[in-house]
């Protein structure tokens, strides 16, 4: 994948946009099998219009890979605004960069083994002998 600064436009990946304001979304929400049914049709890249805004779908270890190790090079990715609100601003799934790490990081360190153990014993919970 590259990207230009030129202010050509460049060419969209394969896919829809559907039906004018509402797009996709309800295909999207009534049918499971949705992303997988693109995949097949479109490949790993594809584009479609969903919940008011027209998204990117990337499938696969090797498109995921590149997004999650070029997020704020090429592009940035987003949740939507509605999900954005019930999650919340200090929520670690909308959190993004160094910020991301650092709160992760931090709480990483609860769902450490030994943690999560002395976590059973102080609620009187028993636990399986792997934490023990």
């Amino acid at each position: 994948m590259t990207t230009t600064n030129s202010t050509t436009p460049q060419p969209l990946p394969p896919g829809s946009f559907g039906l004018p304001l509402i797009g996709e979304t309800i295909p999207f929400l009534n049918d499971p099998n949705f992303t997988e049914k693109r995949h097949k049709k479109y490949g790993s890249l594809f584009r479609t219009h969903i919940f008011g805004r027209p998204t990117l779908i990337v499938t696969g270890a090797e498109g995921n890979r590149f997004l999650f190790s070029n997020d704020h090079k090429y592009f940035s990715n987003n949740w939507p605004y509605s999900t954005r609100i019930l999650l919340g601003p200090a929520s670690l799934s909308v959190q993004k960069g160094i910020e991301h790490q650092n709160r992760r990081k931090l709480l990483s360190q609860a769902f450490q083994p030994r943690a999560l153990a002395r976590a059973c014993q102080y609620n009187g919970a028993n636990y399986p002998s792997i934490f023990r």
